[in-house]
């Protein structure tokens, strides 16, 4: 009942018509979270399968698509995208 209530409150914050930013339901809003964790952990130089486990994702390959959903590249790239820049 507690969850339930917490989660009703949670939608309700997310909603673009409460003058909220985002337009992204629960699930994608915790994603999104997630997938930037995951970023966070790629550029400490983790590998894809232990970031996809560290931060929730059943398997590396679920994580590679959302990470390209958001991202707009695969995890990969986005580590090769990171050691072609100049420090």
């Amino acid at each position: 009942m507690l969850f339930h209530i917490i989660y009703r409150s949670f939608v309700k914050k997310t909603l673009p018509e409460n003058g909220y930013k985002t337009k992204k339901t629960p699930t994608n809003f915790i994603r999104s979270i997630r997938l930037k964790r995951a970023a966070q952990l790629l550029e400490e130089g983790h590998t894809v399968a232990e970031v996809a486990d560290r931060v929730g994702f059943s398997t590396s390959s679920y994580l590679s698509k959302c990470f390209q959903e958001e991202f707009g590249m695969r995890p990969l790239q986005y580590v090769n995208s990171l050691k072609e820049q100049p420090k």
